[in-house]
């Protein structure tokens, strides 16, 4: 369980790189990621990690292998051209490490004339970012 202070360092740390953090979700938000197309999010995700210091596998997933998984739901794409990220940072000894995930791809924001903001802009509105 994590305490109070170190809480409170996490809060401060986040608040101290929002800038930084803004900047990624925008650039994020800018990269296409329809699903079938999400190489380029992942590897400005991939690039990212590793400026953070971060170990990154790329690799793409064996279907035959995950259709062996009980949680496994059928789909119709194939993998091929679509590698997955894994990015960790370990822990100091016996440290706990941190590995982080995500689903980079989005479905189609069609039909685009429908929003109030271009859904590939990543345009910031006060203390919002659209996209």
């Amino acid at each position: 369980m994590i305490n109070v202070e170190h809480k409170k360092q996490i809060f401060r740390k986040v608040e101290e790189s929002f800038a930084e953090e803004t900047d990624l979700l925008t650039r994020l938000v800018k990269t296409r990621s329809i699903i079938g197309y999400e190489q380029n999010a992942q590897k400005l995700y991939a690039e990212t990690c590793r400026n953070l210091g971060l170990s990154v596998e790329m690799f793409t997933p064996d279907k035959n292998t995950i259709k062996t998984h009980t949680a496994y739901t059928p789909i119709d794409l194939d993998y091929t051209g679509r590698e997955n990220i894994i990015a960790e940072l370990r822990g100091a000894a016996e440290g706990r490490s941190l590995i982080m995930g995500s689903d980079i791809d989005v479905v189609s924001p069609e039909p685009t004339p429908m929003w109030t903001h271009d859904p590939w802009g990543g345009e910031v509105v006060g203390d919002r970012l659209y996209g």
